[in-house]
């Protein structure tokens, strides 16, 4: 009977710790389980072990659906380098610098340890390509009515177009109720809107229709052509005052408020109007001017 129970104890020490780590579940999880978690993609890539790198990038996927806090934008910048490398490890050239560039938008202060990037390797030539990138445009997202987003750890609603971002829908109490991370042509969560949105640096494409035929003798003087000037600057101008003033109202109306790079985005695009709108009044005196001048010598 003594053997006969001794075996019995074996088995049971011995199947113990495969059903505790069959239990195992990264839900909930927190932002420092998340950078955790992606440090050891990190630490799998140097490793050169493919295996342990998808372990744990997969890992890092299902602890960002189950956050239960906000995640903080180092965070979400080691997230998009988790993946970054898993897409480099593939040869998806595309995917890995698109998530390299998203993770310098939200961290730029990040180096690469030498360890996983020696200098005048392929990762730090890439990093460094990511680096130089010019930003990209941005589109807007509308949050469904009481709640707000957090875009790559900042409280924000301006996406960057054709980056990959990991998206969190925040309650009245603070607390995200849904967490994903999105490849740049992944649908949206349910309740998310998307709409053109504006990036303030870059500037706006003048459009002007095509002149009728009793303006074309007027075209070819400089009056035509201030004219033309003048709308195209005063549509400009009221487009993105109007973005500006939309932006303006959702951050007052957001509860976390606006992160200081949307407000920098708010001012510049505040800047612009004005300066766009100052142009489009001295592009109209001057084409009044040369009208007049028109009519004279007709």
């Amino acid at each position: 009977m003594s053997d006969l129970l001794l075996r019995a104890l074996f088995l049971c020490a011995v199947l113990t710790p495969a059903t505790a780590t069959a239990g195992y579940s990264p839900c909930p999880s927190t932002d420092w389980g998340v950078s955790t978690l992606a440090l050891e993609v990190e630490q799998a890539y140097i490793a050169r072990s493919e295996r342990d790198l998808r372990e744990a990038l997969d890992e890092v996927s299902d602890a960002v659906r189950c956050l239960e806090e906000s995640i903080s934008p180092e965070s979400a910048a080691a997230v998009h380098r988790a993946f970054a490398l898993a897409a480099f490890w593939d040869l998806d050239e595309a995917a890995a610098a698109s998530a390299l560039q998203a993770a310098l938008m939200a961290e730029p202060s990040w180096e690469p340890p030498v360890e996983l990037a020696p200098p005048g390797r392929d990762l730090a030539m890439a990093i460094e390509r990511a680096r130089a990138e010019r930003p990209p445009s941005r589109t807007n997202l509308t949050a469904p009515v009481g709640l707000a987003l957090r875009l790559d750890g900042a409280p924000s609603w301006r996406r960057w177009s054709g980056l990959p971002v990991l998206v969190q829908i925040i309650d009245a109490e603070g607390h995200p109720i849904q967490s994903e991370y999105l490849g740049p042509d992944a649908p949206l969560p349910v309740g998310l809107d998307p709409a053109p949105g504006r990036d303030g640096s870059r500037a706006p494409t003048m459009r002007v229709s095509a002149p009728s035929r009793g303006a074309r003798v007027l075209l070819v003087s400089g009056a035509g052509v201030l004219g033309a000037g003048a709308v195209g600057l005063g549509l400009s101008s009221a487009s993105i005052r109007s973005d500006w003033a939309a932006s303006v109202e959702q951050c007052d109306a957001r509860i976390e408020g606006c992160s200081p790079a949307t407000d920098r985005l708010n001012a510049r695009d505040h800047r612009l109007a004005t300066r766009l709108g100052i142009g489009a009044g001295v592009a109209a005196a001057g084409a009044a001017a040369l009208g007049i001048g028109v009519v004279l010598r007709w």
